[in-house]
């Protein structure tokens, strides 16, 4: 399941230029089974359930940051066992959120215009948490957000 892509923007002064990915059984090996012309540049095993593959074709680069991590064990805590194959390639807005806040906190990114491409999918993913207005948790109407209130809906 994807979690996070590249901005379309490479020089938008964002963070993330690979794919991240949350996957369930992963076959180390599957690079043999790449398509003609693919290569398998590098592979870094980083964290303990945690794999980035650098892959180039015809001087494309791609990279893939992968999970495989059924019990959240991992540096992010990002539990891989709630996906299950089958579902959508694409996370829904809110686990994405989920992942990017985990991820940018680690990292201690607190850059605006980081927190402002998260920040619209947290109405979703917070939904009924908390007590507050109906569909809103009570915090969202006193937090001003990366953008302020004025800019929520």
């Amino acid at each position: 399941m994807i979690l996070h892509t590249p901005p379309e923007v490479a020089d938008a002064g964002l963070s993330g230029l690979d794919v991240d990915c949350a996957v369930v059984g992963l076959d180390r090996r599957w690079p043999l089974r790449l398509a003609d012309g693919w290569r398998l540049c590098q592979v870094l095993h980083y964290d303990l359930k945690g794999w980035y593959w650098v892959l180039e074709r015809d001087g494309q680069v791609v990279c893939l940051d992968t999970i495989d991590d059924p019990s959240g064990l991992g540096r992010d805590g990002f539990p891989t066992a709630r996906f299950h194959p089958g579902q959508d390639l694409t996370a829904p807005a809110e686990v994405q959120a989920a992942y990017l806040t985990a991820k940018r906190v680690r990292k201690g990114d607190l850059r605006d215009a980081e927190w402002a491409r998260i920040w619209p999918a947290w109405p979703s993913a917070c939904a009924g948490s908390w007590s507050g207005s109906p569909g809103r948790p009570a915090w969202w109407w006193s937090w001003p957000g990366p953008t302020g209130p004025a800019s929520r809906p």
